[in-house]
């Protein structure tokens, strides 16, 4: 019983929400472009420093986050589930394009 107090911690929580909400943006996001067929995807705009776009930012900038606030204790798991989203979206990008957003796939940078 005291193994499970240490696994369930207020920290390993709000760790796990970050990357639960951020999924979670992301199929709203996504949801918004499908239903905005003239919306441009802002984070898909080439920055102009190698091939870096807003997507690209945004993966550095959330991963910023989670060093910040958690440090090294928690970077094989943020990097393990950065992991486990990247390889998702290489697989299902298209399957889920056809079934969840009507033929509209993530980005044209499978992002």
């Amino acid at each position: 019983m005291n193994d499970l107090k240490g696994i369930i911690n207020n920290k390993n929580i709000n760790f796990s929400m970050l990357f639960i909400v951020c999924v979670f943006l992301i199929f709203i996001y996504s949801s918004y472009i499908r239903d905005n067929k003239d919306f441009k995807d802002v984070l898909q705009t080439k920055l102009g420093l190698f091939d870096l776009d807003g997507w690209s930012v945004s993966h550095l900038l959330f991963f910023m986050l989670i060093g910040y606030n958690y440090g090294d204790k928690y970077l094989v798991a943020a990097f393990i589930l950065g992991v486990i989203w990247e390889i998702f979206e290489k697989l299902y990008a298209g399957k889920l394009s056809r079934w969840w957003f009507d033929s509209v796939p993530f980005s044209d940078s499978d992002h």
